[in-house]
């Protein structure tokens, strides 16, 4: 499974319609009955006592701990006082991203970028959503304008290294990754990019060490653990792998990723008896394990046609 930060474990309301020719907001006559209601949980005089700036970093704020509702409350406050605000419009279609509701954060978007051509973050989430929706092409084109404006922005180099690994151009994501791990070498999510592409590659190798700076960063994450015992199994160094499963997830599930990765290499003999060792370690894995025996049989038979 691939995903926007790209670590992977085995195994964005105001819904608006836009003008074209301005910065008018019209609301829905729903959502203007969601914001009726968030107005007065809220406290609309308090509200509209408060400074256009202030409104829009207490959106932020919001926005930044999750709580999208209100956070698009105090944007469309502030963009009733301030239509032409492009930080309180920017605000609200993160909104919209977050909650998924992309046609409105498509509009808005497009929309800041309208009103102001050097706005990088809006360039991202264009190129975001176009992802989400499997329109490769259009989200680098998007990214590209981004990294134009903001060249070696890790952010911008992240996006556009994902949505090329995503069309199966992993040496092409490779140096970009490998730029961002240049960029943020403190960061582990760079690093594990950089290994899970260089698994995608084949280079079991280079995934290890990749992996092994992120652990050294983050020790204790157990997915940045788990990548490194896949890529430790990958390059053949299957002790250490089980090594490092019965470690993070104990002896059961270990041996249930073993026989699941040993399915995916083709070994069914292999595969089939380390999922019935997981299975009689511990008959709550079962299920799971079961399920890995049921798509074994499934595999074994296909091959055998």
């Amino acid at each position: 499974m691939r995903q926007d930060n790209y670590l992977v474990y085995v195994t964005g309301l105001l819904l608006c319609l836009l003008s074209s020719a301005c910065t008018t907001l019209v609301p829905t006559r729903q959502m203007d009955g969601k914001v009726a209601e968030l107005r007065k949980e809220q406290g609309n005089d308090s509200l509209q006592k408060l400074p256009t700036a202030e409104l829009v970093r207490l959106g932020q704020d919001h926005l930044a701990a999750g709580r999208t509702g209100v956070a698009r409350l105090h944007f469309a406050v502030a963009l009733e006082r301030e239509p032409s605000s492009t930080e309180a419009l920017f605000g609200l279609g993160e909104c919209l991203r977050r909650e998924t509701e992309t046609q409105g954060a498509v509009q808005i978007f497009t929309l800041v970028v309208k009103n102001d051509p050097d706005h990088v973050g809006a360039m991202l989430a264009l190129a975001r959503i176009y992802r989400s929706q499997g329109n490769y092409d259009l989200s680098l084109e998007w990214a590209g304008k981004a990294l134009f404006k903001a060249p070696d922005a890790p952010e911008i180099l992240t996006e556009m290294a994902v949505t090329s690994s995503h069309m199966g151009r992993d040496p092409m994501a490779e140096p970009m990754f490998r730029q961002v791990a240049e960029l943020k070498p403190e960061q582990a999510s760079s690093h594990n990019n950089l290994g899970f592409n260089y698994l995608l590659q084949g280079k079991h190798d280079k995934a290890i060490e990749s992996f092994s700076r992120a652990l050294a960063i983050e020790p204790r994450n157990r997915m940045l653990q788990n990548n490194l015992a896949t890529a430790y199994f990958l390059n053949g160094e299957e002790t250490r792998a089980k090594e490092i499963f019965i470690k993070t997830l104990g002896e059961a599930a270990a041996w249930n990723n073993l026989g699941y990765l040993y399915m995916t290499q083709g070994k069914w003999e292999k595969s089939e008896q380390a999922l019935k060792k997981a299975v009689d370690l511990n008959p709550q894995l079962y299920m799971r394990a079961r399920e890995n025996l049921a798509r074994l049989a499934d595999l074994r038979e296909k091959a055998g046609r």
